[in-house]
């Protein structure tokens, strides 16, 4: 049995319902609570890694010492080939970690709710990303202000937006997406609320399109189930 460990960075970035479809594989999940919970050691890792988003920048180390030893950890485990997603936060931590640079904030502000994504050609291929791949589109939820303006040398592009360049990138065993599979509408809705916003209308535009959505983000735990050697589910 396959075991994933989940570096969680903030109280209010949970796995939510990727934890479902990952258990729906078979795969147990070790959560780390990066405020409060020590960074594990490359031995401690299970046999894939996860690190979930967070209100925090990626510039904020003083603030959260914990910022530094993961980006040492994502690299130590992207050399030793461990297959890893990084959402939202971890997106921008895995690109600065490998030396990319992360705009605090964004140039063009903040990005939010449901939005099409264009995917490259390399992502057509990815072992995770062409599994959701539909023409060259893939919808996903996205809640944020901060985003990397500068990949590392060595990663490929995945998909963009019209906001933003760099939504999705592979560096090596590593999949990094600005975007959140994992966040269900009322998750998102939430973010949004402890941002200062009022839950309506964005719950609403979420639910309308969640079909789409929940399908992409399930397809993408499954193929990376498949990448632990767990034989996931047919959808």
């Amino acid at each position: 049995m396959a075991t994933v460990t989940i570096l969680q960075p903030d109280p209010a970035h949970t796995i939510d319902r990727f934890g479902d479809w990952l258990s729906e594989c078979g795969i147990t999940m070790d959560t780390v609570l990066l405020w409060e919970d020590p960074v594990p050691t490359i031995d401690q890792l299970g046999d894939g890694v996860i690190l979930l988003g967070g209100f925090m920048s990626a510039h904020d180390g003083i603030d959260h010492p914990w910022i530094e030893p993961v980006g040492w950890l994502l690299k130590e485990a992207t050399a030793r080939s461990i297959p890893m997603l990084a959402f939202g936060l971890g997106h921008q931590i895995l690109a600065q970690a490998f030396g990319g640079h992360v705009a605090v904030p964004g140039p063009t502000g903040l990005e939010e709710g449901a939005v099409e994504l264009t995917l490259t050609q390399a992502a057509l291929t990815d072992p995770v990303i062409s599994s959701v791949s539909k023409g060259n589109v893939l919808m996903g939820f996205l809640s944020h202000g901060d985003a990397v303006e500068r990949l590392p040398a060595d990663a490929y592009l995945l998909a963009s937006s019209t906001a933003y360049n760099y939504q999705a990138f592979r560096i090596g065993s590593s999949l990094a997406i600005q975007f959140h599979p994992e966040a269900s509408p009322a998750q998102v809705a939430r973010w949004h609320v402890a941002n200062g916003g009022e839950q309506e209308p964005l719950l609403s535009a979420l639910q309308a399109v969640d079909g789409r959505v929940a399908y992409n983000g399930q397809r993408i735990a499954y193929a990376f189930a498949r990448q632990l050697g767990v034989q996931a589910p047919e959808i």
